[in-house]
């Protein structure tokens, strides 16, 4: 039982001791463990731009994703210029719900030609954030769609086989009509 007060006594005194310091170490400590990193490799842009901060872009990825895809659409279309910032735009604009598979492959192929230009740790986020899920979601719409045409082309077969058997029961049906009225005809003459 003492070693319980001991231990919850030993445990309150360290983090009591946070408060002891001087506000100055404080301050010197909450600063060195948030330094400004870009997600840029050897960026044109200042390390204190908005658009080296990772911050600000998971903030305009969580800004866009409540967006329709004709608004995002529309964002997109006025991202004229071919620089590292309005591209990765582009593609954090294609990757909400909604966007159609031909402008999510667009933003693939973007993404992938950007990959040289983040950061390694910048990079590999990217890569399991962004760029597998999205290929993922690729592959499995590219199955169901194949899916779909084989399942379209199974019922358009069965179909045609269901025509068939409808066909040949209907001249199934005429032969016993035949066979059944050469057999009263039959009968009907008398030996």
């Amino acid at each position: 039982m003492k070693n319980k007060y001991l231990s919850l006594l030993l445990c309150t005194g360290v983090l009591m001791g946070c408060e002891l310091l001087p506000e100055g170490i404080k301050g010197q400590a909450k600063q060195n463990v948030k330094p400004q990193v870009c997600v840029w490799l050897a960026p044109n842009i200042s390390a204190e731009s908005s658009n080296c901060d990772l911050q600000s872009w998971i903030g305009f990825w969580a800004e866009i994703d409540s967006q329709t895809w004709p608004e995002r659409k529309a964002q997109i279309e006025q991202l004229n210029s071919d620089s590292k910032v309005d591209v990765f735009k582009k593609v954090l604009l294609s990757q909400a719900k909604g966007t159609p598979y031909q402008n999510r492959l667009r933003a693939q192929l973007w993404l992938e030609s950007l990959m040289p230009a983040f950061t390694p740790s910048m990079a590999s986020f990217v890569r399991n954030s962004i760029l597998h899920p999205s290929q993922e979601l690729l592959e499995m719409e590219s199955a169901l769609v194949t899916l779909t045409k084989l399942n379209s082309n199974k019922q358009s077969l069965l179909d045609a086989q269901q025509a068939q058997l409808d066909k040949q029961k209907r001249q199934i049906e005429q032969l016993l009509n035949i066979e059944t009225s050469i057999i009263d005809n039959k009968q009907e003459i008398p030996q």
